[in-house]
């Protein structure tokens, strides 16, 4: 199974004293999604997705938060759910390259790489440069493509 993008451990976490700030304002996302990345990298994705999946219930409009749910869905194994995740955070923000690229990933894992391949070229006419959508996209293509017959 090909891995989902998530952002890695930046902090520390969780400490002691971040996991109180949580306790102490539980309706702060930002240390919900600090909370959930550290988790995602230290490959607790039950408790990573506990937290992003508050974050999408308190904040249902942050993109980030859906991506990031997304990613950790995805690592579990839930690929339909992390599908839902990327689109929900396109149609909140249909520029978000990174919730794009994930879209890619998990239509690509559940067997669609046409479906796949669409997203990753929609990357690629924003942002030629961008290397991992455009390996990608080229390693798709390569599949596709029917065999060269000899003549």
């Amino acid at each position: 199974m090909r891995r989902v993008v998530v952002l890695p451990n930046r902090s520390g976490w969780p400490t002691p004293k971040r996991l109180s700030q949580i306790k102490a304002d539980p309706l702060d996302t930002r240390l919900r999604i600090e909370a959930g990345q550290n988790l995602a990298a230290m490959n607790r994705f039950a408790e990573a997705m506990a937290q992003f999946a508050e974050t999408v219930r308190i904040q249902p409009g942050l993109a980030e938060a859906h991506v990031l749910y997304g990613a950790a869905l995805g690592q579990q194994g839930r690929t339909s759910d992390a599908v839902a995740q990327f689109r929900e955070a396109l149609r909140l923000n249909p520029s978000l390259q990174e919730a794009r690229l994930n879209l890619g990933i998990a239509l690509l894992n559940q067997g669609l790489p046409s479906d796949a391949l669409a997203e990753l070229e929609q990357i690629s006419a924003v942002n030629p440069n961008h290397a991992q959508a455009t390996q990608m996209a080229n390693a798709i293509r390569a599949r596709l493509a029917p065999p060269v017959m000899f003549r």
